[in-house]
């Protein structure tokens, strides 16, 4: 009886520290777990999701929105979602043309597509440094405005004066004339309404005999159908992207038709400068895809337009040599390019004929190295050939 009794004393004893040991054990898991928790709460709070609102002046199909797309889904891949853009308003829907960098500056929105062509006055020394109206360069402008930007910083300084942080550049824009009559020589065009995008585009087409009337792109369908303007300069591709091809009797390619430069992506400053690091270094890393993607869509899509235009019988003509040679000398690009060179100098900026000069010879030099054909010009080869 007594050896039964100490049988059961010991095994109260062993139950006793056992459910004593497995009670600290739980407890030492809860607390585990509680810090572990506590981690996740705080990496939560470290990655909290940057969200960001965008705005572009531009319709979402033309090729520079699709290269603006295609970095705001990298930025977000890279950043593995950290960065979120949750709107990207296309076609001035938040901040039109003449808006956009007020608007960015303000912080209506975190991001915006920006031009210094809808805020020349702004962006003096950006605006003289595009020298327009020379050849169909419209795959060089990135790589130019790169040397630029590395050899001239006082043009980032000049975007930076109005709480404006470019982060990436496109390759610009050339043009083809969309009219809604059919001509065959410069003197044709005397006397009619020609939209211009800015000065110099003014300018050029007043001295080839028009009247430069001044309409945001969204506005140049509806424009050209009803007559307010008699032609369009814009890109190829707005024959698709804005449906021009349906209101348009004829596309003319006169081979140098401008190349306008500096249009790219930009943060409100105050909002780029709250990025953490590894942020801005995904940023860095991405700045050239926008372009990149510009280039694809803006040769595929001119080809689309062009060959809409052929389905809506649009006549599509591209100059002899020696005509467009005639239309160049009517332009007189140094005419077109001195009142930015002056409104640049007025603005305070130092040697701005020797930097457009400089930029010129880039231009050329590039175009040297890469020659290429103009995008009519390569429509109609594979049009000829059956490939299109």
């Amino acid at each position: 009886m007594q050896k039964l009794t100490l049988r059961l004393i010991l095994f109260l004893i062993l139950m006793v520290v056992a459910v004593g040991c497995s009670s600290n054990s739980s407890g030492g898991q809860q607390t585990d777990s509680e810090g572990g928790n506590n981690e996740q709460q705080n990496e939560q709070q470290t990655e909290e999701t940057i969200t960001l609102t965008a705005s572009s002046a531009l319709f979402e199909g033309a090729a520079q929105s699709k290269g603006f797309l295609a970095w705001a889904d990298e930025l977000e891949k890279r950043t593995n979602g950290k960065v979120k853009f949750e709107q990207i308003n296309f076609g001035g829907v938040t901040l039109d043309a003449a808006s956009t960098l007020e608007g960015l500056r303000d912080g209506i929105v975190d991001v915006a597509f920006i031009s210094n062509a809808y805020n020349p006055s702004k962006t003096p020394l950006s605006n003289a440094l595009q020298p327009v109206f020379m050849d169909d360069l419209a795959t060089s402008a990135a790589a130019i405005q790169t040397q630029l930007l590395e050899t001239m910083p006082e043009i980032q300084e000049e975007w930076r004066q109005h709480n404006v942080e470019p982060v990436a550049w496109f390759n610009g824009s050339s043009s083809v004339l969309m009219s809604n009559f059919e001509f065959d020589k410069l003197e044709d065009l005397k006397g009619k309404r020609i939209r211009g995008l800015g000065e110099a585009d003014s300018i050029a087409m007043k001295n080839l005999g028009g009247v430069p009337v001044s309409i945001s792109s969204s506005d140049a369908y509806g424009a050209l159908e009803k007559g307010t303007v008699d032609v369009v300069p814009f890109p190829a591709y707005a024959l698709k992207s804005n449906k021009m091809a349906e209101v348009s009797k004829q596309v003319t390619d006169f081979r140098h038709s401008g190349m306008y430069m500096w249009f790219g992506i930009a943060f409100n400053a105050d909002v780029f400068n709250s990025l953490p690091d590894d942020v801005k270094q995904v940023i860095a890393e991405i700045d050239s895809l926008p372009s990149e993607v510009e280039s694809d869509a803006y040769f595929e899509d001119a080809m689309a337009g062009f060959k809409l235009a052929r389905e809506h019988n649009v006549r599509i003509v591209q100059l002899s040599p020696e005509e467009a040679a005639r239309w160049k000398e009517a332009i007189n690009p140094p005419s077109v390019w001195e009142p930015a060179i002056k409104a640049a100098e007025e603005a305070g900026y130092e040697d701005v004929r020797e930097k457009v000069e400089e930029a010129r010879k880039m231009l050329e030099e590039y175009n040297e190295k890469n020659p290429s054909k103009t995008l009519v010009e390569q429509f109609l080869e594979l049009e000829e050939k059956g490939e299109i």
